[in-house]
């Protein structure tokens, strides 16, 4: 018990920062969506973070967030998802990407997530009337 809690925990002081920071950019750029320099702050800085999948979280977070302030902008990041998405698994069935066939069932089951769940929103917010 005493070897655990006196183990620094680096997920506090290295990702924490930075998802505050992400996060005091992206409400001030909700703010005011016409002053960009915020968004790319704070997309900046989600990139600065920790290089785990925890950072993927992040950035699908940011575009839900970009997705509520800003249809158009959101709906064009679902798009590129939906894009990469397609494009990877052309490039796996292809065997020009080994990376993707080298993971684990639960990465590739929360790919599929996030691929289908952007190609959803991607088509929800095209159909949108003033979208």
């Amino acid at each position: 018990m005493w070897k655990e809690s006196v183990v620094i925990n680096r997920i506090s002081l290295f990702d924490v920062p930075w998802l505050m920071v992400v996060a005091v950019c992206l409400l001030r750029w909700i703010y005011a969506p016409h002053q960009r320099r915020y968004l790319y702050i704070g997309m900046f800085s989600s990139a600065c973070a920790r290089r785990s999948t925890k950072r993927c979280w992040w950035r699908h977070g940011i575009e839900v967030c970009i997705a509520v302030a800003l249809l158009r902008l959101g709906r064009d990041l679902f798009l590129g998802n939906s894009i990469i998405f397609v494009l990877v698994l052309i490039g796996s069935s292809l065997g020009k990407i080994p990376a993707y066939d080298a993971l684990s069932p639960v990465f590739k089951a929360i790919f599929w997530v996030v691929g289908l769940g952007s190609i959803t929103a991607g088509a929800w917010l095209t159909s949108r009337p003033r979208a």
